[in-house]
């Protein structure tokens, strides 16, 4: 219940203050599911899970935990804590759990926040999650957030905000080919951000 109010408070805060829009080219898979990302602001876990009908959970870095009444608030929500230098074991084993139980995991494919603007080159974490708990990858993008709240600033500004999700990857294709995989993941989120800054999408 405390997932849904927050969600749409979230969406309201996201239409008045930025213009959230979202566009989908495939449906989401009915079980368990890695929402791999890129990612440009603190705006993005809210774009996001606010664009995807049922619950999602967020790999949160566990310095955002460090505060007591902020750390309860996103672990009622459905965040959970990972290293700032990576997933590590215990964040693999929570994640891998919630996968197989049916849950949408969200994982930004960078590891962090861009400072151009620009996608860097992803890791495998979303590989890696697929392989351990059997699960398609649906490739997503977000724009407008860097403009939004980049990292030199303090506090948002209004601006557009879009995001974009694509046809899952079936975790066949990451358990027999990890490096293509990969790659085409890449390729995905880097078409999918792409169509969002053209004119077609722009608008």
């Amino acid at each position: 219940m405390l997932y849904v109010i927050c969600r749409e408070l979230a969406r309201w805060l996201l239409l008045l203050g930025f213009e959230r829009r979202a566009f989908y080219r495939a449906r989401f898979p009915a079980g368990g599911f890695v929402l791999a990302s890129n990612h440009q602001s603190f705006l993005d876990p809210l774009l996001l899970g606010t664009s995807v009908a049922r619950p999602v959970s967020f790999m949160a870095r566990d310095t955002l935990f460090r505060n007591p009444l902020f750390g309860g608030l996103i672990r009622r929500v459905g965040a959970f804590p990972v290293r700032r230098e990576g997933v590590g074991k215990e964040g693999m084993r929570e994640a891998k759990r919630r996968l197989e139980s049916g849950a949408a995991v969200l994982l930004f494919v960078e590891g962090t926040r861009t400072r151009t603007g620009e996608i860097s080159p992803i890791k495998d974490g979303a590989g890696l999650l697929s392989r351990l708990a059997g699960a398609p990858v649906v490739p997503a993008a977000v724009e407008g957030g860097f403009r939004a709240w980049p990292r030199s600033r303090r506090l948002p500004r209004p601006t557009r905000l879009k995001v974009a999700f694509g046809a899952p990857i079936p975790a066949a294709r990451f358990r027999d080919d990890p490096d293509g995989a990969r790659r085409q993941l890449e390729q995905a989120i880097r078409d999918l951000h792409q169509g969002l800054v053209s004119p077609l999408q722009g608008a």
